[in-house]
This record gives structure tokens, C-alpha cells and sequence, in this order.
């Protein structure tokens, strides 16, 4: 792409606005060298050239850094996109806050930062700091978003594609005007919200039965079977708005359904919430009033836990669906770290159908069966 900002005299300049060739007077805004103007044809598309002729394989990307610097330190302004939370396998977007305009007390280019140089460092509110990085080709690197989280300190990407004519209007536009363009990396608010939401939550196992994933207890009753509500995990919980924060690859949802938390206004009302082997059994909201919940007989401990507490002898357990059951004689812990599974009979409706693997064995879902079936 063809270079139409330089330097002159410190300050960023247009390509019409200079003179033709050396007398230009320009430097490259990436690598410092000395610029010809070519802006006196009328065929080719007038630019910036480099005396030496090489080619300044940065030099586009850090031309519109100077040219977004410029607008900031101009305008003093800057939209913020809005601030959402989602998990990895669900449709559904938390709003945490919606993208207003900051002003801007100071900002800086490429300035080092600890560890790393963001694009751009901007100052605001009460000294807030603010790192503002310009994607044209390539996203923020994972290494240096690790630095940044490790940091703390609020960062958005801007994506800026490569414009075949790119004017400071239109980069005023993307950074003021336009949200569309914009991404939260990192946010302290985020980090706040994703906790209070987590303190909301029931960790529920993903459990596999046949070809289907199911929750036990849904606490809306999405489905009901031999009196005992469940959630079809694709049908239902990808999409239900009680589930923001599951990750499907852990095997667990972590649903606010039993706190009824659909946004930030009920999250905020929240004030403390009790658990017993992570099934809330009391909430307190910041009015006083407090909501307490029948203790559940399902969810009581995983099946390591439950050789233990019965001895490190056989035992036969329930999960929370109350057709199946499992007989396990070997410490599942020894099975898990050898084989990265568990074995053991399965009973179905008390028939045995004999050696399976038992998923969600490492799960809080079982119950101890005190009697053989």
C-alpha cells in the first residue's frame, strides 16, 4: 500500500500538502528515512517514496498509528464499544456496559509500557490509562496479551482495513463515530462482572447419555422426565439466557438460573450468596431481604471423593438421573490418572448392562447408594 503520510518538522503531513520530491522536506513515519513526494503527476496515484528505494514493510501500519494519534490528540474524544461477556459454546451475550464517548486528557505513540508498546497509550477520567492497539493485518500476539492481562490495564483493538486511499477522516469516523470496529481485549469492569457472575452461579456437569448432552435440576424446568427436571444442552442451554459463562470443553455450565440473573441490574442487587457443594442454598440482596433454598439430595461429591469416604472399598452410586447407577470397584483416581478414564458396571433401571466408561466421574453428581440394587 502506497505511503501518503510522513513527517515534517516532527508534525504528521498530508501528500498534497508537502512539495514535490526532495523538497518535501519528509521522513518515514516508520523507519526514518528520507522521502521523496511523488504528487505531481496526474496518472499515478500520488504518494510518499523512499530515497534509498527500499521498500518499509511497517511503514503503512505505523502511518495510520500517526494517523489515529493525531485524531485522538485532536478531537480529545474516544468511543468505547460495548462491553460484553460470553462463554466459548453459548449464543448468548451478557451486557456489562454499553459504549459511551471518554475525553482524552493526553495520549502517546508506541510508548513502552512495561514489558510492551502498545500502539497507543491514552490518558483519562481520574488518570486512567488505556492501551488502544491498530489491527490492519495481524491481532494483538498471544504473548503480549498475556502481559496485558497480567497488567490490568483496560485494552481495545481497532480494526482498521487497509484503505486504498486512507484520509484522517475516515480513521476519525472508525475511532469516534463507529463502534462496529472496535474490540474489548481486556477489562478490569469484565474481570469484576465474570466473578460476581461465577459467585451467582451452580456449576452444572454436562452428562452424556446416548447421542444427547444433558444438565440434571434445571432450575427453570426446561424438561421434565419421571419428575425430575433436566436441559438438553444443545437445544437448550446454548441458547438460555441464564447461561453466559459455561465452557462446554470443561463439561460444565455455569447456570444463573436458581439466582434469575439475566443482567447487570439483578446482578448488581445481589449481595452475598451461600453454597453447599457449589448448589446455592441462600442469596442475599443488598436490601436485606434474603432467599433461602431446599438443600438438594442430588449433587453431593464425585466418585474419587466417594472412595474415600466409603473406605477405598467397592460401592455402588447414582448421579442425578435416577435410572442409571454405577458399581465401581477400583480407585477411580488411580483410573483416571493412568487411563484418563473411569470404568464400572452400569445399571440401568437396576439391570446391569455391563463395563462402560463413566463419564463425569471427576464431577460433583454422585450420590453414595447405600444398598445393592
Amino acid at each position: 500500500m502506497n505511503i501518503r503520510y510522513a513527517i515534517k518538522n516532527g508534525e504528521l503531513v498530508y501528500i498534497e500538502d508537502v512539495e514535490n520530491g526532495l523538497a518535501c522536506e519528509c521522513i518515514c513515519v516508520s523507519c526514518g528515512d528520507s522521502l521523496i513526494a511523488r504528487n505531481n503527476g496526474l496518472v499515478k496515484e500520488h504518494h510518499f517514496a523512499h530515497k534509498s528505494g527500499s521498500e518499509c514493510v511497517s511503514g503503512y501500519e505505523t502511518m495510520l498509528h500517526h494517523m489515529a494519534k493525531e485524531v485522538l490528540a485532536k478531537e480529545k474524544r474516544f468511543l468505547l464499544p460495548d462491553l460484553y461477556i460470553a462463554g466459548e459454546f453459548n449464543y448468548n451475550k451478557f451486557l456489562v456496559e454499553v459504549g459511551e464517548i471518554i475525553d482524552i486528557k493526553d495520549v502517546w505513540l508506541e510508548t513502552k509500557q512495561g514489558a510492551i508498546i502498545p500502539d497507543l497509550v491514552i490518558e483519562y477520567g481520574n488518570d486512567k490509562r488505556m492501551f488502544i492497539e491498530i489491527k490492519v493485518t495481524h491481532a494483538v500476539e498471544p504473548e503480549k496479551m498475556k502481559i496485558i492481562t497480567r497488567m490490568g490495564v483496560d485494552t481495545i483493538e481497532v480494526s482498521i482495513d487497509r484503505m486504498e486511499i486512507p484520509t484522517i477522516s475516515r480513521i476519525k469516523d472508525i475511532l469516534i463515530s463507529e463502534k462496529e470496529n472496535k474490540e474489548w481485549l481486556y477489562s478490569e469492569r469484565a474481570v469484576e462482572t465474570i466473578d460476581k457472575l461465577r459467585m451467582c452461579s451452580e456449576e452444572k456437569a454436562v452428562i452424556s447419555r446416548g447421542f444427547a448432552l444433558h444438565i440434571d435440576n434445571c432450575p427453570i424446568d426446561c424438561r421434565v422426565w419421571e419428575k425430575q427436571s433436566y436441559a438438553n444442552f444443545t437445544d437448550d442451554c446454548l441458547y438460555c439466557r441464564f447461561n453466559v459463562l459455561g465452557d462446554y470443553r470443561e463439561g460444565t455450565v455455569m447456570c444463573l438460573g436458581k439466582s434469575k440473573v439475566e443482567g447487570v441490574i439483578e446482578l448488581e442487587e445481589i449481595d452475598e450468596v451461600e453454597k453447599e457443594n457449589n448448589i446455592i442454598s441462600s442469596i442475599k440482596f443488598k436490601d436485606g431481604i434474603i432467599v433461602k433454598f431446599e438443600k438438594s439430595n442430588y449433587v453431593v461429591s464425585t466418585l474419587k471423593d466417594i472412595w474415600i469416604q466409603n473406605g477405598c472399598k467397592p460401592f455402588l452410586a447414582k448421579n442425578t438421573n435416577p435410572e442409571i447407577a454405577v458399581f465401581i470397584t477400583k480407585d477411580p483416581e488411580i483410573q483416571l490418572n493412568k487411563y484418563k478414564k473411569c470404568y464400572g458396571n452400569v445399571y440401568r433401571n437396576g439391570h446391569n448392562i455391563g463395563s462402560r466408561e463413566i463419564f463425569g466421574a471427576n464431577k460433583r453428581q454422585w450420590e453414595l447408594i447405600p444398598k445393592k440394587i
